[in-house]
Parts: structure tokens; sequence; C-alpha cells
């Protein structure tokens, strides 16, 4: 009886220890959003939780038939695509340290360790601040599935995501009434003069320009709050 308790008791542990298996299904079909012509053949290479990459074969880019791989994070919501690399060379170990992904992480999903050196200029694109305010803020850009959504970072109550598909750039948002609303969204990037004139704090804007260093750009599209 004590044996039978024992194995019983091990068997419940194991099973309660076990990873999710990957849905398959809902990673296939936010990658085929994110390439979305119908002759693009697309495969789930690797999966630990909670990222997947998955592999492109005649992928629609911004009107480009490309080869490549798509990296895809799971939220509360879902899937969401982060990064996208040509193949070759596909993502490197340095690619996915630079989204936060811890070594045996990344290891496991590229099969070992795989050498190359980020772009010149390439931002760290680890996501900062809480999960919740994070999820929420990715979660109003799932419609837009052509863009792979880097980023956020949370600062005081304001947040910046950023996305990137051939080209990229960075929607603002502030914290009103306990709810995450966009303020300015468009191409390029903005410096500090330009997070304040769109209503950042100057303590803000300081910080986003040093996560996302660059010159003074042309005015972005204002967004429409909702």
């Amino acid at each position: 009886m004590f044996l039978f308790a024992v194995i019983s008791f091990l068997s419940i542990t194991q099973a309660t220890a076990s990873p999710p298996a990957v849905d398959r299904s809902s990673v296939l079909s936010t990658a085929r959003a994110f390439v979305p012509n119908s002759e693009a053949k697309v495969s789930v290479e690797t999966q630990e939780d909670p990222y997947a990459i998955v592999e492109y074969r005649a992928g629609n880019i911004e009107g480009r038939l490309s080869d490549g791989q798509i990296l895809l994070q799971r939220f509360a919501f879902g899937w969401q695509v982060i990064d996208a690399a040509s193949d070759p060379p596909g993502f490197t170990s340095a690619a996915l340290h630079n989204h936060g992904i811890s070594a045996p992480v990344a290891r496991a999903l590229l099969h070992g360790v795989v050498a190359g050196a980020l772009p010149p200029g390439r931002w760290n694109d680890a996501d900062h601040g809480s999960s919740e305010d994070i999820t929420a803020i990715r979660e109003t850009v799932l419609s837009e599935t052509g863009e792979a959504i880097s980023s956020v970072k949370i600062y005081e109550e304001y947040a910046v995501l950023t996305w990137s598909s051939r080209s990229g750039g960075e929607r603002v948002f502030a914290k009103r009434d306990g709810r995450w609303v966009a303020i300015v969204g468009g191409g390029g990037c903005l410096d500090k003069a330009g997070f304040i004139h769109y209503g950042v704090s100057s303590q803000a804007a300081a910080q986003f320009s040093l996560w996302f260093p660059c010159g003074p750009f042309p005015a972005t599209t204002p967004a429409t709050a909702k």
C-alpha cells in the first residue's frame, strides 16, 4: 500500500512538472499570418516553452518572396511573432540572447550554439516592465500580423513598443485610467525631444532615448486613441 502511494505521488509530480506541449496549430497559424501567401511552406522547427522557431519557405515578406525563420513567444493571449531572420544564416545565439532568452533555452531552440554577431546598431530587444503590462500592450497590436513585435519597454507611466519587418518603427503608449493608450506611432524612431513633444515626461524620454538611441527623425504618424 505504501509503495503504491509513493508510485502514485511520483507519477502525479512528474505529470505536473512536465512542460506544456506545443500547440502546433496555433504556432503555425500565427506564423502563416506573418508570411501570408498561400504557397508558403511553414513548419515548427523547435519549441522550448514559451518560445518556438518556425521555418518558412517562399514566404511573402512585404511583397518579396524569401526563406527564413520566425521566432515566436507565447503570451497569455496566445503566440506572437517577435523576430524574423533570413535563411541562411537564420537565428544565431546572439540574436536570441538579445531578446532576453537564457543560454540553456537558446541552445535548446538552436540545437546548440550558433555563432554570429548582431548587426551594428541593433537595440536590446528584451522586454522591460511587468509581465501584465507587457502582455496588455502587446495584445493591442494582435491584428497587425505582418510585423514582428520586437520588444516592449516600460518606464513610469509610459511605454515604447518596437516593431520590425523589412523596416521598423515604434509605438509610444501612456497609461490613462488604468489602461494603455497609444499616443504616437510610425516608422523610424524618436529622439528625446520627440518623446517630450508627444507628452512623455522628461525622465521617461531620457530613459527611452538610452534604450533606443537615434538621431532626430521627422515626427511619426500620431495614433488615434481608442
